[in-house]
């Protein structure tokens, strides 16, 4: 593996206005997933579902979501649904407890909330869901998609 920045995907090159043709030559047998299609996965929880259908349309429409990304996305919407339970769960008991010495001690539920809301920014941060990495992304119509795509290729 090299060291340094992980290499941006073509496709997202050309999404970006960012390729160049001596660039991409390179790159030519980079694998290009198909757009998924489908709706989610069997396995995710009613709540994760819930996140899916608000969110899936919109990456889509930009060709976020292929084949290859649907399992990350998934587990995205997981982290969602879970760290909506612990947020759920801290708003009925509260942030601090007392422990049962008598001491005042923060919800082991709020760490965890806090873990599972960094694996779910650093999940968004690939499909553009967070500020910083949506204004790196420009999501071009797909036909021009297309049609700069076969200027590389």
């Amino acid at each position: 593996m090299k060291p340094g920045r992980k290499p941006k995907p073509t496709r997202l090159h050309v999404i970006e206005g960012t390729g160049k043709v001596d660039r991409m030559r390179d790159r030519a047998d980079e694998p290009q997933p198909k757009d998924y299609k489908g709706g989610p996965p069997a396995w995710l929880s009613a709540k994760a579902v819930e996140i899916w259908n608000e969110l899936y349309p919109e990456l889509s429409a930009c060709g976020m979501i292929t084949v290859a990304d649907v399992k990350l996305f998934a587990a995205y919407c997981e982290k969602w649904a879970e760290w909506h339970g612990y947020k759920e769960k801290i708003k009925k008991t509260s942030e601090l407890i007392k422990s049962p010495k008598g001491y005042v001690q923060q919800n082991p539920y709020v760490s965890m909330a806090n873990r599972v809301f960094d694996q779910m920014i650093k999940l968004g941060s690939e499909f553009g869901m967070t500020p910083s990495s949506r204004s790196r992304v420009s999501a071009a119509n797909k036909d021009a998609e297309s049609k700069k795509e076969n200027k590389y290729f």
